[in-house]
């Protein structure tokens, strides 16, 4: 069995119920990822992530699930938001840096307000 990511070990720890909503490895090796082939490291797929936030979406309505926390990457902020509020989901969006979330020497956590640091 794979071990657990911080987001579903949080979930364990709180008591929540977690649904993975990406695409499975299978999934994976099956959709074409054009990023991979770039001679640039910064290009991203938009197909690709279009696709990816496609699943997840449907993921989301199977589910039945009334309410949620949606964790992705800086990427599928917006997107994945507008695609969950045209299906009729209530969306609320907030970004958060790695570091202010998850203690990379230890476990997940969530840090006071008062300890972050002050924007430039």
């Amino acid at each position: 069995m794979p071990s657990k990511s911080c987001v579903e070990l949080l979930a364990d720890e709180l008591g929540l119920r977690w649904l993975n909503v990406d695409f499975s490895i299978e999934d994976r090796k099956q959709t074409p990822d054009s990023a991979l082939k770039s001679r640039y490291d910064t290009l991203q797929d938009l197909d690709l992530h279009t696709q990816r936030e496609a699943a997840w979406v449907k993921r989301i309505e199977e589910s039945g699930s009334h309410s949620g926390l949606l964790v992705c990457g800086l990427c599928h902020v917006l997107s994945a938001g507008e695609k969950l509020r045209a299906r009729g989901f209530e969306v609320e969006t907030h970004i958060y840096s790695p570091a202010r979330i998850y203690n990379w020497g230890e476990r997940p956590r969530v840090v006071p307000k008062d300890s972050f640091p002050e924007p430039f």
